[in-house]
This record gives structure tokens, C-alpha cells and sequence, in this order.
């Protein structure tokens, strides 16, 4: 018997509904999803820009040479008969109550475990006092001042941890055990966003293009930020008194030019707080030759005359008695 046409039109009205409750909250969902992803994707684009500007804020643990030049090699391997001795006890124990000797342990099997072991440990041991003997001989070329022990360190620092956190291509010269060059070139276009993600009144994402004085001000604080790590970097790996660092640009060149040029002593470094400062207006503290103010009129970046090592006076003069007598304590510590 046919329903009512009432009935019928009230199951109609009631799936309708249904249907379009179940529209609108999966149209909300997507609306959530789009404004946490739009957000999401605001908060790493600033994230980026502040990652370009705080290269300045990490830094190797320092390394103290003098104590790594008297430290003990590591203690010779001894053979141990662990296994052999347990299986023993284990036999003469089980013979007191009749065991099978089936059921015993192998003697044959317990000495070529405590030979294996030996054997693995000793392999050990050697790699361990092959490495501690060329930590000491390094440490003893540091302390001598030694040029090829002062590259080797900063290179291998380099290719451990600073190549690997930035697009920054660095030269190192040691000019003297006091005094490090560092030459840098960073690719400015190359790396640095040109756009800029933020979040508008209504939750949307909107994508400008940095205006040109803002990516300026950008590549200076990023290139500024790359000196003082490397600044900090070679301070905490060597004993050297000062730093002359010098930035070179390609962009807007024909060839890689000097844009930047500081010299940062030990004490000036020290007595700066990383984790809140302006790589920028740190430097301008500092001994600094820059022409990045005249370049956000202009558009470009505009060349400098780099300091040389002859520009680089310390401000507590090495004694040529002291460092005499070092080198003679030296000589004598490396012939005992």
C-alpha cells in the first residue's frame, strides 16, 4: 500500500539535510586546513629569514690544546680468561651431580671467545692510541704555532660542520699563530628568498616579492651574521689573538668584490651576547669596513678596500722572550 506523499516528503527533507550538514562541516574542515597550512607556511618563511640572520648565534665547543698535549694515552688491553674460568666452574659444579658431559660446556668453545674478544679489543685499542697520538701531536703543533697544524684544524672544522650549515664559500690563511685571514663569498641571489610569506587579516596566505632595500638589508645582515660565526669559530678552535675576515660579493660584478672587511680580537668577541644582537650593528662596533648604508640608496652593493694583515695591531704585544721560551719548553717536552 502506497505511504503517505506526507511521510515521503519528510524522509526526503530529512536525507537532504543530512547531506548538507555533512557538506558544510567537511567545507569548514577544508577552510580550517587551508588556514593551518597557510600558517604553517607563514611561520617557515619567517622561520627561514631568521635561520639566514643567526649563523652568529652556534659555535664549536673550544678546544683547550695545552690539556689534550698532556693527556695519557689510552691503557693497553690485557687478556682475560672470563669465559674459560666460568666454563670451568660450570663443569666442576655440574660433575658433582652426575651431569652428562654432553651437557657440560666447551673449553675449546669458552678460549676462542676470550681469544676473539681479546683480539677485537686489542684492534681497538690500537685505533684508540693511533688517534690519541695524533691528537697530541696536533696539540703540540698548535702550541708551537705551527701553520700546517692550524689549517688542518680549520679545515676539517670546516668540512665537519660550517660547509654543511650554510651556502658560504671560505678561504683560510694563517699569517702568523696569532692572526688568522678569513676570506668568504657568499651568494647572495643564489640563496636568499626573494619572497616573503605572511598571513592576512583573514587567515589567507599572501606572497610579495621583498622589496629591494628589505632583501639588501637582508643579504647584510645574513653575510654580517656568517662573519662573526666564522669570527667565533676560529677563536674557539685556535689560540690566536685576532681575526681579519673580509666578504666578497658577486652580485651586481664581474667577479667576486670586497664588500665587507673587519678584524675582530679575542676580547672584543667575548664581550658580545650572540643569542640577541644585530650581526649588523655588532660589527659597526667593531673595526669594520663596509659600504652596505650607501648601498640601500643605490640599489647595489659598492666595493671596499679589504684590510690587510699589516692593519691589524694587538693590543697585548706578543713578548719574542716569551714565545722563545715556549717553543724551547716545547722542544724539550717533545724530546722526552
Amino acid at each position: 500500500m502506497p505511504q503517505p506523499i506526507g511521510i515521503r516528503r519528510g524522509k526526503l527533507m530529512g536525507r537532504n539535510s543530512y547531506a548538507s550538514t555533512l557538506k558544510k562541516a567537511a567545507k569548514e574542515q577544508e577552510q580550517k586546513n587551508q588556514r593551518r597550512l597557510a600558517h604553517q607556511s607563514a611561520e617557515e618563511s619567517k622561520a627561514r629569514i631568521e635561520e639566514l640572520k643567526s649563523a652568529h648565534k652556534a659555535c664549536s665547543t673550544p678546544i683547550d690544546w695545552r690539556a689534550l698535549a698532556a693527556s695519557l694515552p689510552p691503557v693497553p688491553v690485557q687478556r682475560t680468561h672470563w669465559a674459560e674460568r666460568s666454563a670451568d666452574r660450570r663443569n666442576r659444579l655440574l660433575s658433582l651431580f652426575d651431569v652428562p658431559s654432553a651437557q657440560s660446556p666447551s673449553m675449546l668453545f669458552a678460549v676462542t671467545e676470550d681469544s676473539n674478544r681479546f683480539h677485537s679489543e686489542q684492534k681497538s685499542f690500537h685505533a684508540e692510541a693511533l688517534e690519541h697520538a695524533d691528537s697530541v701531536a696536533l696539540a703540540k703543533g698548535i702550541l708551537r704555532g705551527d701553520s700546517e697544524s692550524y689549517l688542518r684544524v680549520l679545515q676539517e672544522a670546516h668540512t665537519d660542520s660550517i660547509a654543511r650549515l650554510g651556502e658560504i664559500e671560505s678561504n683560510f690563511q694563517v699569517r702568523s699563530p696569532h692572526l688568522v685571514e678569513v676570506n668568504i663569498t657568499a651568494q647572495g641571489s643564489a640563496i636568499l628568498p626573494t619572497e616573503v610569506q605572511t598571513l592576512t587579516s583573514t587567515g589567507k596566505l599572501s606572497t610579495k616579492v621583498i622589496p629591494r632595500i628589505q632583501f639588501i638589508e637582508l643579504y647584510q645582515d645574513y653575510v654580517c651574521s656568517w662573519v662573526l660565526r666564522l669570527a667565533r669559530e676560529v677563536h674557539a678552535l685556535l689560540p690566536v689573538k685576532a681575526v681579519l675576515l673580509t666578504a666578497y660579493s658577486a652580485d651586481g660584478f664581474p667577479a667576486p668584490t670586497p664588500v665587507l672587511s673587519t678584524i675582530i680580537h679575542r676580547k672584543q668577541l667575548e664581550g658580545l651576547p650572540f643569542e640577541t644582537l644585530d650581526p649588523s650593528d655588532a660589527l659597526d662596533g667593531l673595526q669594520t669596513r663596509t659600504n652596505f648604508k650607501a648601498s640601500r640608496r643605490t640599489g647595489a652593493f659598492q666595493p671596499i678596500v679589504a684590510f690587510s694583515s699589516s692593519d691589524v695591531y694587538f693590543t697585548e704585544p706578543v713578548s719574542s722572550l716569551q714565545s722563545t721560551i715556549e717553543i724551547a719548553k716545547q722542544v724539550l717536552e717533545d724530546l722526552e
